[in-house]
């Protein structure tokens, strides 16, 4: 059967301009639904637009008071339907890092990083965050933004040389690697260009759009799998700029999918039994359904700015977000810290156990015992 409905909208898009300070975070948003809900909305949309006079909902025309006051009535209506929400809340000067450590650092081709730093979270968000650290201030970081978006390989290699050289790696378990990872590219170029000419980098991502829509390609045919459903349409607001883009990358990633935390992951990639359906990009002045993700991105990205903003319980329980923030890894590490503490482990311990999760469910199984 192909019952399953999408309605995407995104914000925030300055293309490969990362590190513009007046739009810091991309932001993108979906409903995801079994049969369409266009129809079931469709009075509240335009009862609201009559009463306010205006041709779409835009969330930050009307404001949090009618914004909640819509949304609010709109969910009662969905009762009815088994919905989700997507939510990509990306902060886009974080890619720069990203994007070093899946072109130099990824344990699929650098052997000098171990997979720990993939598939562990407290691995992922710790490499994450010192890569980040080195390059933002870096003198050169547009300019190594550009190495990256051309897949400059041996830009990025002499670049890689002058961080070794100039000492600009600060000392810590995790640099240890950091530093390995490095002089395993200078010494084995060969490995990635081979990489590149064999397209091997269909994992590897190159803006916060490509990010974002390959996450909710990802999200969206794990609904299908969970549901036992293909999708009919997929609706996205149109987009003059990135709408060719998105065609592309709708044929290309439709079906394929992932593991939960494992995005940038070759490891784990499936490919779906349940077809994707049909790919349309629409105003959202003649989309009801386009016009409520925009009030429900509005609500979440409300949220994210004011942790107190209090938003419909039924709404929240549908969201299922990915976030790419400073702040969010650096809240995972210092929690996964204190796990480690409590189960007395060292995140040292799991890099040279065989594996890690047996290592960590003895430490659980000890705790226990202690009591």
């Amino acid at each position: 059967m192909s019952n399953v409905f999408i309605y995407a909208d995104e914000s925030g898009h300055s293309g490969t301009k990362i590190f513009d300070n007046n739009q810091q975070f991309y932001i993108q948003g979906a409903l995801i639904s079994i049969r369409d809900i266009q129809e079931e909305i469709e009075p509240i949309i335009s009862k609201y637009l009559k009463l306010y006079d205006i041709s779409r909902l835009h969330g930050y025309e009307l404001g949090e008071e009618k914004v909640s006051k819509i949304t609010d009535e709109i969910i009662q209506v969905l009762e009815n339907f088994n919905w989700e929400v997507h939510f990509t809340y990306i902060e886009k000067r974080l890619l720069l890092a990203i994007q070093f450590i899946t072109l130099i650092l990824h344990p699929f081709e650098n052997k000098a990083i171990p997979y720990i730093f993939i598939e562990n979270e407290y691995f992922r968000h710790s490499l994450l965050i010192e890569i980040h650290k080195i390059l933002v201030i870096h003198h050169k970081k547009n300019e190594v933004w550009s190495f990256i978006l051309k897949n400059d390989l041996d830009s990025l290699i002499e670049f890689s040389k002058e961080l070794l050289k100039n000492n600009l790696i600060r000392d810590s378990d995790i640099s240890k690697f950091i530093i390995k990872g490095l002089k395993f590219v200078i010494n084995n170029p060969d490995i990635f260009f081979e990489d590149l000419t064999k397209g091997k980098n269909a994992k590897k991502i190159s803006s916060p759009n490509i990010l974002g829509f390959q996450s909710l390609q990802n999200h969206i045919t794990l609904f299908c799998e969970k549901n036992n459903e293909s999708v009919n349409k997929f609706i996205h607001d149109k987009s003059d700029e990135f709408g060719g883009v998105m065609r592309k990358y709708h044929k290309e990633l439709s079906g394929l999918y992932f593991k939960e935390n494992e995005l940038n992951s070759v490891k784990g990639i499936k490919k779906s039994k349940y077809t994707q359906g049909e790919f349309k990009l629409e105003s959202s002045q003649n989309c009801h359904g386009l016009q409520l993700i925009d009030l429900i991105m509005w609500i979440f990205q409300r949220k994210f700015i004011n942790p107190s903003f209090e938003v419909n319980i039924k709404l929240q329980e549908k969201m299922k977000p990915f976030v790419i923030t400073e702040d969010n890894s650096k809240r995972r590490i210092i929690e996964n810290d204190y796990f480690y503490k409590y189960l007395k482990i060292s995140p040292v311990e799991l890099i040279k156990s065989k594996n890690w999760q047996n290592t960590i469910d003895e430490a659980r199984i000890n705790k226990i015992l202690e009591y």
